[in-house]
């Protein structure tokens, strides 16, 4: 510890610290920090309760207890703007964490919708709980964190200038002051824990070693590292989805977007395509026709070369639809006439997978889709005969004249 002008005294045997040897006139350094003469030939004897015998001993002592008490404070100034690091980086560290997790929720969010026939039902309760309760607030742990960090930032900084300081005479001064409260250092005891700091092998190194040290933390980077992280997740983080409206409405855009992009379609036209797809086939466009063109012909009551003459130009259609389908032509068409004749829904207007992604975003939006899909787009049509085929041609008949239509197998 650093030695005042009382327990200098004491361990000195007096007053006055003296500077000389026994027997000769003397200078010494009072507790007022003046020059006094002592009378010569006197010796100075210790007193009982000192320590040191005079300030030759003192200084030569190696455990210099101002060099000491500097090194202590010194150490102590370090830890204290260390823990203000540690303690900044690890609210950083929780804000990141937090930060990290609205991004994520974000992410989900929008990622889920480009393909919702794709989401589980883990998916779905996921995005059900964010459009019900979430209430996200990036601002908070920012704030939280910058609070910490300009503290740690200060007193980093402080300690810093203060520890470099030592490597100047105005510095060590400003020290030895700021680490004696004592009423009574005076001008004296600043003198001698000047010199045992600045003039002593043990001083010179321990202000030497806290200077580097504080030169070193002057130049940590850790705060404003974190502050750049922060401040780029924060960056990335969309305003306009961090409460539970927010995925609403989102859920309620997509689901509404795609209605829109599916309003063109939904006709009368489509509708009957789609229903004569599921009994034909995929080439039901071409096969309908086939079949309406051999209705006509039959009709026209073509002899038997004209008919197998027309027919030459869509025999391949109509061969091809009878190994997909079993039943004769005959029965499909009345099926096919049969269904065109109700009014026509806008969900016959639809194939099945777009049916099944707007399903998939009403489950997300938490709507119903259902009167959209049943909706009337269409009155009863006149449709021909359900015998549309007629005269007995079916495609077994048509097959059985193979040779005659160019070699349909």
């Amino acid at each position: 510890m650093l030695i005042d002008g009382t327990q200098r005294k004491e361990q000195e045997g007096g007053e006055n610290t003296t500077l000389g040897g026994t027997g000769q006139q003397s200078v010494t350094l009072s507790s007022g920090g003046g020059q006094t003469a002592t009378q010569p030939n006197q010796a100075q004897k210790p007193s009982s309760s000192g320590s040191w015998t005079n300030l030759k001993s003192y200084i030569q002592n190696p455990n210099n207890a101002t060099v000491n008490r500097i090194q202590q404070t010194g150490q102590n100034k370090l830890q204290s703007a260390q823990g203000a690091i540690s303690q900044a980086q690890n609210v950083g560290q929780s804000a990141q964490k937090e930060l990290s997790g609205i991004r994520e929720n974000q992410q989900f969010a929008q990622n889920i919708f480009q393909d919702p026939t794709k989401a589980s039902q883990e998916d779905i309760n996921r995005f059900t709980n964010l459009r019900t309760s979430a209430q996200f607030d990036p601002s908070k742990p920012v704030s939280q964190f910058q609070e910490t960090a300009n503290q740690a930032r200060q007193t980093q900084g402080q300690t810093a200038q203060t520890l470099q300081g030592l490597q100047t005479q105005g510095g060590i001064s400003d020290y030895i002051r700021s680490i004696r409260q004592s009423p009574r250092f005076t001008q004296g005891s600043m003198a001698l824990d000047k010199f045992l700091t600045t003039a002593t092998d043990q001083g010179r190194q321990a202000t030497q070693n806290l200077a580097q040290q504080g030169r070193a933390l002057g130049e940590r980077q850790d705060i404003q590292t974190l502050e750049s992280q922060i401040g780029d997740m924060y960056g990335q983080i969309d305003p306009n989805l961090l409460a539970a409206q927010q995925f609403q409405n989102l859920a309620n855009q997509r689901k509404q977007g795609f209605v829109s992009e599916l309003e063109p379609n939904i006709t009368e036209q489509r509708a009957r395509q789609n229903i004569a797809r599921n009994i034909f086939g995929e080439n039901a466009d071409q096969d309908i026709a086939n079949a309406q063109q051999a209705q006509k012909l039959v009709n026209q009551k073509l002899d038997f070369d004209q008919i197998n003459q027309s027919l030459l130009a869509i025999d391949r259609d109509l061969a091809n639809l009878s190994r997909t389908a079993p039943q004769n032509l005959d029965t499909l068409y009345k099926q096919y006439t049969t269904q065109i004749a109700q009014p026509l829904r806008a969900e016959q207007a639809l194939t099945a997978d777009e049916i099944a992604r707007l399903n998939a975003l009403a489950q997300l939006s938490g709507q119903d889709v259902s009167d959209f899909l049943a909706r009337t787009i269409g009155g009863q049509l006149q449709v021909p005969p359900t015998t549309a085929i007629g005269a007995g041609i079916n495609s077994n008949n048509i097959i059985n004249r193979g040779g005659a239509m160019g070699g349909i197998t």
